[in-house]
């Protein structure tokens, strides 16, 4: 990121920032962060010498967070999916339903005999 950023001081002409893994003495791999800012040459102009600034932090713990965040996003987004999956099977099988009962209902209201109004009755439970 060249020039400055939010907090920045004033005598700092350009800041990079890179992510990387990183393998600790213990054997334990962590996510660092790490910032590169070189002084504005207004900074400098006294100075016989480079500067050059480097920030190193573990930001293992923030990788987790965001990890977790995305498989929570994904998990709810699954859980969407399959809510609209079932609420389609529940509207496409209550419509013929639906439909197969206003049509007994229909019946009912006709001339039927006795066998065709038992029929009717049974189809309706």
């Amino acid at each position: 990121v060249s020039g400055k950023t939010n907090g920045e001081s004033e005598y700092l002409h350009s800041t990079k920032t890179v992510e990387y893994r990183m393998k600790c003495k213990s054997g334990e791999k962590i996510d660092v962060e790490a910032s590169i800012s070189i002084p504005s040459p207004e900074f400098m102009s006294d100075s016989t010498f480079s500067i050059i600034i480097l920030v190193t932090r573990d930001i293992s713990e923030r990788k987790v967070r965001e990890k977790l965040k995305r498989e929570s996003e994904n998990l709810k987004n699954g859980l969407n999916i399959r809510q609209q999956y079932i609420c389609g099977i529940a509207h496409d099988l209550k419509t013929p339903i639906s439909t197969f009962q206003l049509a007994l209902e229909l019946l009912k209201s006709t001339n039927l005999d006795k066998e065709q109004s038992v029929l009717i009755a049974q189809a309706s439970v």
